[in-house]
């Protein structure tokens, strides 16, 4: 038993030195060809402290492989910006590898996502946008209906439902004017994630 445990712990930081690997594989590559359209971009979600790393393509020799999504744990004070084919005015493509992004006071997050544009789908990168006081940004995202791809388009979510110009009791327990610290761990001025994992404007149930 010991023995196969001490297997797995060797075996954790090889199989994350390959997934890192695979992911930087493409770094430095210079193509003319434009990558496949995906295979799926509905992002998976499920309220348990991970989010889902979009799966793409990437390039083995003469040929594109698609590299499956996959979960990854939530970093507090960070935001994932996915990885993508980027294009220049010369119809050139270089992969620009996924990273963490440190969380910008006064700023929200857009992920990057799937557009289908002329019957093509193309990537567009995450950006910032400014924060709007007294409200949370709800991203956008691809869900499936009747088995196809349906786009649900971003929205801002007032912390103010009763419109009395404060911060709802529910998010500001001490009547400061500001989302209270235990919602707000990294001090963005948005409720964390992990109070509201369902991104509904209320605080999840226990």
């Amino acid at each position: 038993m010991r023995r196969t445990i001490l297997m797995l712990a060797l075996a954790a930081p090889l199989a994350l030195g390959a997934a890192l690997g695979e992911a930087r594989a493409d770094v430095g590559v210079v193509l003319r060809a434009a990558p496949p359209a995906p295979r799926n971009v509905v992002s998976e979600y499920r309220a348990d402290g991970t989010f889902w790393v979009q799966g793409h393509w990437a390039r083995v020799g003469s040929r594109w492989s698609w590299r499956e999504g996959y979960w990854q744990r939530e970093r507090p004070g960070y935001v994932w910006a996915d990885g993508y084919w980027a294009a220049d005015a010369y119809g050139n493509y270089t992969w620009q590898p996924g990273t963490w992004q440190r969380v910008r006071a006064g700023y929200e997050w857009v992920p990057g996502r799937w557009a289908h544009v002329n019957s093509r789908w193309r990537w567009t990168p995450g950006n910032w946008i400014r924060a709007r006081a007294g409200y949370r940004y709800d991203a956008g995202r691809w869900t499936q209906r009747a088995g196809r791809p349906h786009w649900s388009p971003a929205s801002w979510r007032p912390y103010d439902r009763n419109r009395d110009g404060r911060v709802d009791r529910q998010w500001d327990r001490d009547r400061n004017g500001r989302v209270d610290r235990r919602y707000d761990r990294n001090r963005n001025g948005r409720v964390d994630r992990r109070a509201d994992r369902n991104r509904d404007g209320r605080i999840d149930r226990r």
